[in-house]
């Protein structure tokens, strides 16, 4: 049995594997694209600083419709440093059953690929509580770049003091 420290945060596998000595070595292989780890940690903390200046916090849901991609560690873990619970669903669902998570889990944080866009757009009409989407790749009206977001909330972001047993990830 693994003994995990009462206050723990997930995200800092990234900070232990700086530790190690491996911030030059690759974290991710998608494609062509290599992430090492110590640009995977500068991106999962510019996430986390963004997602604070979104007024995301601690417990609140984001909701992540990516594909398989660098963006989909990077939301995952960015959320999670803060203490945000993201949210992953499978992009090859319908628009009410992103409806469904958006409901049920509370997100007013959504994360996606510009590829389904469409999808969301379906999925928040007539919703009666806003969210506030954020796009990789190509951006539409009344969203946001997650490009953009990363480079100007670049800086190191310490880890959300969170505790064993909180809610890390729906």
């Amino acid at each position: 049995m693994i003994d995990c420290p009462e206050h723990y945060n997930v995200s800092t596998i990234l900070d232990h594997n700086l530790d190690a000595g491996r911030a030059g070595k690759v974290a991710i292989y998608c494609g062509e694209q290599q992430v090492t780890y110590q640009q995977l940690f500068e991106q999962v903390c510019a996430m986390g600083r963004a997602l604070s200046a979104l007024d995301v916090r601690r417990e609140n849901r984001v909701l992540l419709l990516l594909d398989d991609s660098p963006t989909f560690p990077i939301a995952f873990f960015g959320a999670i440093r803060i203490g945000a619970v993201p949210v992953p669903v499978n992009p090859a669902l319908k628009p009410a059953d992103y409806r469904f998570f958006l409901e049920d889990s509370g997100a007013r944080m959504v994360v996606a690929d510009h590829t389904h866009v469409e999808a969301i757009n379906h999925a928040l009409e007539g919703r009666p509580q806003p969210a506030t989407v954020i796009l990789a790749g190509d951006t539409a009206p009344g969203t946001l770049s997650f490009a953009d977001l990363l480079s100007e909330h670049t800086g190191e972001l310490p880890p959300a003091d969170t505790h064993r047993d909180d809610m890390a990830f729906w």
